[in-house]
């Protein structure tokens, strides 16, 4: 698996506290992976322009044919308000039918630590 790096939002100094968001998908298919990650890293490179957000994080895996998100947000308003933005419901309806299995969850916390994060992400989602 390998991970992208962190890439800061709007809220990159966002004092606390936290509402993190972790997600999973596992593709049917690894051929799927590299339209995931192109799709997926234009939504990165607007990340700044995202209002709300803290910063985001990404690991992907061609073998496991697996993608992991950790996203960090001022709230779950902020979160839900860009779930249902246009680019992200583009992305979820292009590849939905080429899901094998995704798992979500979603937790708050007072100090945010991107190492901690991961580790917790992996056990929520069932890596």
């Amino acid at each position: 698996m390998r991970r992208i790096g962190w890439k800061a939002g709007p809220l990159a100094d966002w004092p606390g506290p936290f509402y993190v968001s972790t997600t999973r998908f596992t593709y049917r298919a690894a051929c799927t992976i590299p339209a995931v990650l192109w799709n997926g890293w234009q939504l990165r490179r607007a990340w700044e322009h995202n209002e709300g957000a803290i910063g985001l994080s990404l690991m992907a895996g061609f073998k496991e044919r697996t993608t992991y998100t950790i996203s960090v947000w001022r709230s779950k308003d902020d979160l839900e308000r860009w779930l249902r933005s246009p680019a992200h419901l583009r992305l979820m309806r292009a590849f939905r039918s080429k899901l094998e299995s995704h798992a979500a969850d979603a937790w708050t916390t007072d100090r945010f630590d991107l190492r901690a994060a991961w580790t917790e992400a992996l056990r929520r989602v069932g890596a």
